[in-house]
């Protein structure tokens, strides 16, 4: 085992790199471009700001690449037949064309990486890939539980100190103000008129 294989990270980011690399070429979308071609054909006629959402980004910083898709003969644009405030995305030819392409060059790309490993060495890769997929989701969910117990904690503090505020508020001590409703954390059982 080479030394540096307690690196897993440097492992995992090497190949990452080398799996995303792609040849040069001009004419290549982007894979931004081919994940909005991707949901446009799955949604053919979808609203842009669904397609927002779907793509993670604000309707304005779609609206760029959508006219390059468009301009390039992927997409058209058309407005809603019942609101003309609604944008519709409709996928080309050209979009049909492009996604046959791109899923014969997956195929021949994973042909090519299959080929290089045997059937043992391929499926102890899926394990491990596996394996190490479902602890970074579980610690992953562990994060997000302690991240929301600390904003619970921090809520409820704001709002205990909220109340004691309220409780020391104006008129404490002369009978006609702070009155907390019998708050446990002040020690006030009622009004400054006996609790009544």
């Amino acid at each position: 085992m080479p030394k540096e294989a307690d690196d897993l990270m440097e492992y995992i980011a090497r190949l990452f790199r080398m799996v995303r690399r792609r040849p040069t070429d001009e004419q290549c979308l982007s894979r931004g471009a081919h994940r909005l071609l991707h949901l446009v054909l799955q949604n053919d006629g979808i609203r842009t700001t669904d397609l927002a959402k779907r793509m993670g980004v604000r309707p304005a910083s779609l609206t760029e690449l959508l006219r390059r898709l468009g301009e390039g003969g992927y997409l058209r644009r058309e407005k809603d037949e019942n609101d003309s405030r609604v944008i519709r995305v409709f996928a080309a030819k050209k979009a049909f064309e492009e996604h046959v392409r791109l899923e014969a060059e997956h195929r021949e790309r994973n042909a090519r990486l299959r080929a290089c490993l045997t059937d043992d060495e391929a499926g102890m890769f899926c394990a491990i890939c596996d394996k190490l997929c479902a602890f970074l989701e579980k610690e992953q969910s562990l994060v997000v539980g302690r991240e929301q117990r600390h904003e619970d904690e921090a809520y409820r503090g704001f709002h205990h100190g909220s109340e004691r505020r309220k409780c020391r508020g104006d008129g404490e001590g002369d009978g006609t103000g702070g009155d907390c409703g019998g708050h446990h954390h002040c020690g006030r059982t009622g009004s400054a008129t006996g609790g009544r």
